[in-house]
C-alpha cells in the first residue's frame, strides 16, 4: 500500500519506504545475495525517494571514507551519494535495482584545458579543468574556477 510507511529488514540491511513513495501499489521482491541488495527490476516510477541502509563493519578510516553505495547496472557500478554512521552506509535512492557497498580508490587526474602557457596565471580570468570520473568513463565533467577564489603561491 502506498499510503503508509514501511521499514523492511533484510540480512541486516534496512529499507525505509515512506508513504506515497510510489505512484501505484507494487509488490517488492527484495533479495540479499552475498553483499548485494536487489530491490527488483527498475520498472516502477518513484514519486519520492526511499532510503537504503547497508551494514558496514569497516574499521579502517581511509577505507570508510572511500566507501559509498553503488548501483549495479549493465555490470558497472554507479556512484550514489552516501552517508555513513557506525553501523551503516546509507543513501536515498529513486530507482529499484541492485545496490552494493563499493570503494573509490582511483585518484582523479586533474589537468587544465586550453591553458595559455604564454600568459601568467595571475592575468587569466578563469581556469578550466577536466576531471574524469572513473565510475562513468564516458563523462568528462568540466570545472571552472574563478581566479578570485584561488590562492596562488608567491615567489620568495
Amino acid at each position: 500500500m502506498t499510503n503508509q510507511d514501511y521499514e523492511i529488514n533484510k540480512n541486516s540491511s534496512v529499507i525505509e519506504i515512506r508513504k506515497n513513495t510510489f505512484y501505484n501499489d507494487l509488490l517488492l521482491d527484495i533479495l540479499y545475495t552475498g553483499d548485494t541488495l536487489d530491490l527488483g527490476e527498475d520498472k516502477d516510477p518513484f514519486r519520492s525517494s526511499m532510503t537504503i541502509k547497508l551494514p558496514q563493519s569497516i574499521s579502517d578510516t581511509l577505507r570508510l571514507r572511500q566507501s559509498f553505495i553503488g548501483r549495479i547496472k549493465d555490470r558497472k557500478i554507479t556512484y550514489i551519494n552516501s552517508k555513513k554512521d557506525d553501523s551503516y552506509i546509507y543513501a536515498n535512492i529513486s530507482s529499484l535495482g541492485k545496490y552494493i557497498i563499493s570503494r573509490d580508490t582511483i585518484k582523479p587526474e586533474i589537468k587544465p584545458i586550453k591553458a595559455n602557457q604564454e600568459i601568467f596565471l595571475r592575468y587569466q580570468k578563469k581556469l578550466i579543468f577536466s576531471i574524469p570520473i572513473a565510475t562513468t568513463p564516458a563523462a568528462d565533467p568540466i570545472i571552472t574556477v574563478s581566479y578570485t577564489h584561488l590562492t596562488l603561491p608567491t615567489k620568495a
